[in-house]
């Protein structure tokens, strides 16, 4: 639900009931206190096709790529830390192992 609307030229400020967001010529971001963040989506979404997936401030992605280009390439990052997509299909992989055995 939006709280309040403000435009100003080209962009608009749009203030969510769970966070803020900015939108302008097509593109999207997302902003919960002060940094970018969004739990289930793109914290960014150009117009372009270009997406970055970030929580709390830190690019983030468990399921996928945290950084999507329109060119296809990618980049694979956990809590701000840049990893692999093998190294993250390992490390799901694993913890998913973990939770079945509790």
């Amino acid at each position: 639900m939006v709280k309040h609307v403000r435009t100003d030229w080209e962009r608009t400020y749009n203030t969510l009931s769970d966070g803020s967001y900015i939108s302008w010529l097509g593109n999207v971001c997302y902003i919960s206190n002060g940094v970018f963040h969004k739990a289930d989506g793109p914290a960014i979404e150009m117009s372009s096709g270009y997406k970055a997936w970030f929580n709390c401030g830190k690019l983030h992605r468990e399921n996928g790529p945290a950084v999507e280009r329109v060119d296809g390439s990618d980049e694979w990052w956990v809590d701000g830390k840049q990893t692999t997509k093998l190294l993250q299909e390992e490390a799901v992989l694993i913890w998913k192992m973990n939770e079945a055995m509790r």
